[in-house]
């Protein structure tokens, strides 16, 4: 029981807080600035799913890496709870973790300096440290991942802000909020889970 509430007590923490920092984000601005910081934060969101795209682009295209938990050498002690043939086919190079979640918080951060300090201590300390010290990943692996994540943050941030103002996509939704709003909400929850019933449903579907 404890090592169940251990591990739902942290995927809550993983997932919830982008989440809530996102949301705090949409309604604290006044009506003058609202909508520039709006579309920052929806650029916010395009590039997150950017980033598990290129995370796993090169996963898939580098050369493969045994996870430590898999590595008989690494000397991992497997934690009770933890599913040993977890994501043994899946690449431990870059961590698509920390892509996702440091491009996010570094994102967040050029929206507002206090929720991107908070988002970038929650991807370092909840969502990265946890991985390598139960050997879901070599210290490398989130290492680099974080580089990618900051650098596709700073790259994309300004010209997919751009492009969001250039759509009309915020003034779009919040004309139309009992649609708009439950499918952001549902892209910021998907996205915080790296679209997992999504990657779910497909690979039903693939079956």
């Amino acid at each position: 029981m404890s090592w169940t509430f251990f591990l739902f007590t942290r995927e809550v923490l993983k997932n919830l807080l982008p989440i809530v920092l996102f949301w705090g984000l949409w309604f604290s601005f006044d009506a003058e600035t609202r909508q520039t910081a709006r579309e920052k934060l929806v650029g916010v969101l395009l590039i997150g799913a950017i980033a598990i795209g290129v995370a796993r682009g090169l996963a898939t295209v580098l050369p493969f890496r045994t996870r430590p938990m898999h590595d008989p050498e690494a000397g991992i002690s497997i934690m009770g709870w933890l599913n040993t043939s977890l994501l043994e086919e899946w690449s431990a190079f870059p961590s698509d973790h920390a892509v996702l979640f440091f491009a996010l918080a570094v994102g967040l951060f050029q929206v507002s300096k206090r929720a991107g300090v908070v988002a970038l201590l929650h991807a370092g300390l909840i969502v990265c440290l946890p991985r390598v010290a139960v050997g879901l990943h070599w210290p490398s692996d989130i290492a680099v991942g974080i580089l990618i994540g900051i650098a596709l943050s700073v790259l994309l941030f300004r010209p997919v802000q751009a492009l969001v103002h250039k759509s009309g996509l915020v003034p779009f939704f919040e004309a139309r909020e009992a649609i708009g709003y439950p499918l952001l909400f549902l892209a910021t929850y998907e996205l915080s889970r790296m679209f997992h019933s999504v990657r779910q449903v497909m690979q039903f579907v693939w079956e």
